[in-house]
């Protein structure tokens, strides 16, 4: 659904991100792997929209993104950035309802079928009983799965998170990541989320993406660039790679 060719992103002359192509395709999960400045961010934010490509084509859906509407591509793409905005004053269903705004007419009013959408997204992240809570009182973890609820609630097919386990302790990137994972099989959704934890995004993702120096250096699936050399080319130190008993996917430990 999105296509890159020879894309790149310059700002005040200097280059973040080299030439990049890429394909990614519906109902998988895409982790966005590397070191800090590798270009993960950068790459999303251009999928998002959030900023133009300085040279190359960028497509969605055999659209470049340029032709495409705000609203109708947001009725397609979802982003949730790294830093979401403040949402304190608002209640868990008042935030999960903005995610309605590209399919609501000129005068903004909330339809039903606006609010069987809220309440089948909280649902499917178990967040309605956060409902009338105002989000400053959540947790950390409740409140990443009342975004994410408003994501589902905007009825999109490709959402692109930047880093969304960055303020959760383990038990809540388990949950989070195990959600979105079951979600994106469940529902055909795509998603590209950056993350640090290459065990993490071994565990979850359909396909690791490897950034470096703003380059795509390498991409497969887990089990094929799990490996002790290729981790090294990515992040620069030795990893042993291992399966744990009882688990397919293969994790890294540093030597």
């Amino acid at each position: 659904m999105f296509q890159l060719q020879r894309v790149t992103f310059s700002i005040n002359g200097t280059r973040l991100l080299d030439p990049v192509d890429l394909c990614l395709e519906p109902g998988r999960v895409y982790a966005l792997v590397g070191h800090n400045g590798s270009g993960k961010s950068t790459l999303l934010k251009l999928l998002a929209r959030q900023t133009m490509p300085t040279s190359g084509q960028l497509h969605f859906d055999g659209t470049a993104l340029p032709d495409w509407s705000a609203r109708d591509f947001a009725r397609r793409v979802a982003y949730l950035p790294q830093h979401p905005p403040a949402a304190g004053h608002l209640t868990a269903r008042e935030l999960v309802g903005f995610g309605r705004y590209p399919w609501q007419g000129l005068l903004g009013r909330t339809t039903v079928e606006d609010r069987r959408q809220v309440q089948h997204a909280m649902a499917m992240t178990q967040t309605s009983e956060f409902a009338d809570r105002r989000v400053e009182t959540l947790s950390g973890g409740e409140r990443q799965r009342v975004w994410f609820a408003m994501l589902l609630a905007q009825e999109s097919d490709f959402l692109l998170l930047d880093e969304p386990l960055s303020a959760l302790d383990i038990a809540h990137q388990v949950d989070v990541l195990r959600r979105i994972r079951q979600l994106s099989h469940e529902l055909g959704l795509s998603v590209v989320i950056v993350l640090h934890d290459i065990n993490m995004a071994s565990r979850y993702a359909d396909e690791l993406i490897a950034m470096h120096s703003g380059r795509l250096l390498v991409r497969g699936t887990p089990e094929a660039l799990m490996d002790s050399a290729t981790l090294r080319s990515i992040y620069g130190v030795s990893m042993q790679v291992i399966v744990p008993p009882g688990q397919s996917r293969p994790i890294a430990v540093v030597d």
